[in-house]
């Protein structure tokens, strides 16, 4: 997961949860595998039919904005490999981090890297380079604590392994 490289789709800014993750795929209990077929539609009917995994997406200023639900889930479901955007919703990054999907909030990135480039982003080298333009921008690696949690697929997965770990160890003799 350290080296992520895929085709760009750029979004503007302002991109609310609910073009990710629209109210009626909540309703009637979608599964992600259905729901991810709605996935930003509203804004870009191409999206779902074009996505490949390991693409990234690419957005301007308060992306994920709206309600606190866990639109990542379907963003990871259709193969997104990580959003870089110029700024990020709290809560939708927070989401996205225990869900497993790499969200980079760097002021201005939507200014260098247009739709359709091919990206390389080197997550432990805070690395992004467009490899389209030739240009390359660094940004500041994920803290320890975000990387355990993003190398094991998300936060639940994260602490089953903990738990079953713990489970395994013997106990010390009292």
């Amino acid at each position: 997961m350290n080296t992520l490289q895929g085709r760009v789709w750029a979004f503007g800014n302002n991109v609310s949860t609910e073009y990710m993750m629209p109210g009626f795929t909540m309703l009637g209990k979608m599964s992600d595998e259905e729901a991810k077929r709605h996935c930003m539609a509203a804004l870009r009917p191409d999206f779902v039919p074009g996505v490949k995994a390991g693409d990234i997406i690419v957005a301007g200023e308060n992306f994920g904005c709206g309600s606190s639900r866990t639109a990542s889930r379907l963003l990871l479901a259709l193969g997104v490999s990580c959003v870089l955007a110029d700024s990020v919703a709290g809560i939708f990054y927070r989401n996205s981090i225990n869900t497993g999907l790499p969200v980079i909030e760097y002021p201005g990135i939507s200014a260098l890297i247009s739709d359709g480039d091919l990206c390389l982003v080197r997550l432990s080298d805070g690395i992004i380079e467009n490899r389209s333009n030739g240009r390359t921008t660094s940004f500041l690696p994920f803290p320890r604590h975000i990387t355990a949690i993003l190398e094991a697929g998300g936060l639940i997965p994260m602490l089953k392994r903990e738990m079953a770990s713990a489970r395994s160890r013997p106990t010390p003799e009292k």
